[in-house]
C-alpha cells in the first residue's frame, strides 16, 4: 500500500528507510498509548467477524438454498430457473436437520454477537 503511495517502482529497495519507520511507527505508537488496543481489536473480530462468518452466513446459505426459492432453493426450468442446476442440487443435504436446526446455529451465533456488543457498550 505503501509503494504504490509514494510510487516505488517494483523492485527498488532505495526508499525502503522510508517505507519501514512508516509501517512501523503508528501501531508502536498506538500500543505506546494503550498496551491493549491490539487485544481489544481481536476480541472485537473474534466476537463480530468470527461470528458472522462461521455461524450467520453459513445457515443462511444453507437456509437459502434450501428454501429460498418457490420450490426450495433452485427453481427449476418451468418456473424460469436453470434445470441442470436444480439437478444437481437436488440431492440430500450436507448437513443434517432441517429448519430447526438452521435456525438454532443462526440465533446462537447472534445471541454470541449481541452479547459481545452489549459488553463493549458496557451493559454486562
Amino acid at each position: 500500500f505503501l509503494t504504490d503511495a509514494l510510487e516505488v517502482p517494483a523492485g527498488d529497495q532505495s526508499r525502503d528507510w522510508l517505507i519501514y519507520p512508516l509501517i512501523l511507527c503508528p501501531p508502536l505508537l498506538l500500543v505506546a498509548n494503550d498496551p491493549d488496543i491490539f487485544l481489544k481489536a481481536l476480541d472485537t473480530a473474534g466476537t463480530f467477524g468470527i461470528s458472522s462468518l462461521f455461524g450467520v452466513l453459513p445457515a443462511a446459505m444453507a437456509w437459502k438454498q434450501r428454501y429460498g426459492g418457490p420450490q426450495g432453493g433452485v427453481r427449476s426450468s418451468a418456473d424460469g430457473g436453470d434445470a441442470d442446476l436444480a439437478a444437481a442440487l437436488a440431492v440430500e443435504p450436507a448437513v443434517p436437520g432441517g429448519r430447526w436446526t438452521l435456525a438454532a446455529i443462526a440465533a446462537i451465533s447472534l445471541a454470541i454477537i449481541g452479547e459481545g456488543a452489549l459488553d463493549q457498550l458496557g451493559v454486562l
